[in-house]
C-alpha cells in the first residue's frame, strides 16, 4: 500500500495522480490512498479510476466528516442562530 497526504492550495490535478500511480510502480504497491486538504480535479478523480492498481482519493470535505464520526481529536459543539428579533431596531 502506498500513501500520500498533501496540504494543497488549489485543486489536486490528474498529473499528480499520475505521478503518485508511477510511485505506486516503483514500489509494487498494490493499492494507493492520495489523500489532500483541498479537492480533486474532474481528471485527477477519472485519473484514479484507469490502470490495474486501484487509488482511492479522499479530499478535506471526506478527512472532516471522518474526523467527526470518528471522534477524532473533535468535540460536538452546539450551536445557536439568533432570531431576527435580536438584530432589530426597535
Amino acid at each position: 500500500m502506498a500513501i500520500q497526504a498533501k496540504r494543497w492550495s488549489g485543486s489536486v490535478s490528474s498529473p499528480e495522480i499520475d505521478k503518485f500511480r508511477g510511485a505506486m510502480d516503483k514500489y509494487n504497491a498494490e493499492y494507493g490512498i492520495f489523500i489532500t486538504t483541498s479537492d480533486f480535479t474532474k481528471d485527477a478523480i477519472r485519473a484514479s479510476r484507469v490502470g490495474t492498481r486501484v487509488i482511492t482519493l479522499i479530499n478535506g470535505d471526506k478527512i472532516a466528516k471522518l474526523v467527526s464520526d470518528l471522534k477524532i481529536h473533535a468535540t460536538p459543539v452546539t450551536t445557536y442562530v439568533l432570531d431576527d428579533f435580536y438584530s432589530s431596531d426597535k
